[in-house]
């Protein structure tokens, strides 16, 4: 398996080489209109966060994919296994809850369709001391959610991260409304990504990192940073000069690569991945589609390279084996 653990990618598309960070508490805020949101992971398949919506605490994942946010209703159908594994939001509960008065469809991995109803509510983010609470954040109350739950019922909804102009099913994405209630300064994200030096011996979730919002924190790398324009403004895709694995060039020239935290992993074409584990000497585990290498070559291991505006970015060996 081909893990991408420690690159950062600030979804303004700055891609930088960042330092070990260190454990932050559950939630922080600076004094600069920014939050600070410590980020778990589940055997690193997503990045995680817990929020509370109308007084009721939901995981989600967080996802730059999509900017729609959602969570499990207290009437979701039970014959979908997520419903049964995962929290679920009872708006019954909540002295805060108003009608959305519309129906929502939005899909998870781009191919599995979420429905439901539009609600809003209080959606309360604690810090330190208190608490940041976004008033009348609209989201939907899934009812239909055809897919198995993933990570064994760590996770219950979505929180949408993204800004651009992707056509929005359940209101408002709360960034934007963050912005609007004067919570954050600016419509800007990124994360901080670590590896704990045992978490190798740790199952489970665990503490990866950080997602910052409102603002840059320059505190979070060093060096400068690089930007790239997007193909398009509805999706997460830039081109890359190269990308090369060691000497060997797996693409030049216009390369196409797409960002996203809804996938931890780094994925490529059949044939270019095929080449990657030909180069490890990769051995099939029967019966998964992951495969082995030997721990003690990994040290020799060739980098993975991405060159944006002639500045590389190399992940190390220890960072795409898992």
């Amino acid at each position: 398996m081909i893990a991408h653990r420690v690159l950062i990618v600030y979804l303004i598309l700055q891609i930088v080489n960042i330092p070990p960070v260190e454990v932050l508490p559950l939630f922080h805020q600076t004094n600069h209109g920014t939050l600070r949101i410590p980020v778990d992971s589940y055997f690193y398949e997503g990045f995680l966060t817990t929020v509370r919506v109308g007084g009721q605490n939901v995981t989600v994942l967080l996802d730059v994919g999509t900017p729609d946010s959602w969570v499990p209703s207290a009437n979701c159908d039970t014959k979908f296994s997520w419903c049964t594994r995962s929290k679920k939001y009872d708006h019954s509960k909540s002295k805060t809850w108003a009608d959305g008065h519309k129906d929502f469809t939005t899909r998870l991995y781009k191919t599995h369709v979420i429905k439901g109803r539009v609600s809003i509510d209080d959606v309360s983010i604690p810090l330190e001391e208190g608490n940041v609470r976004l008033r009348q954040a609209s989201f939907g109350e899934a009812i239909e959610i055809p897919i198995d739950n993933i990570f064994s019922g760590k996770v219950d909804g979505i929180m949408g991260l993204d800004v651009m102009l992707h056509s929005n099913h359940t209101g408002t994405p709360w960034i934007t409304q963050l912005r609007t209630q004067k919570i954050i300064s600016e419509e800007i994200l990124s994360f901080s990504l670590y590896m704990p030096p045992n978490v190798l011996a740790k199952a489970g979730a665990i503490k990866v990192g950080d997602l910052v919002i409102g603002s840059i924190d320059y505190s979070r790398y060093h060096g400068d940073l690089t930007w790239k324009k997007l193909i398009n403004p509805t999706k997460w895709s830039v081109f890359v000069e190269r990308v090369a694995f060691g000497s060997e060039s797996l693409c030049s020239e216009e390369c196409e690569v797409e960002l996203s935290t809804d996938n931890p992993l780094i994925v490529g074409p059949n044939s270019k991945v095929a080449a990657i584990y030909d180069k490890l000497q990769a051995q099939d585990i029967p019966g998964v589609t992951i495969k082995t290498v030997n721990c003690q070559d990994v040290a020799t291991f060739p980098e993975l390279k991405f060159t944006v505006n002639d500045v590389t970015v190399s992940i190390p060996p220890r960072d795409y084996i898992t």
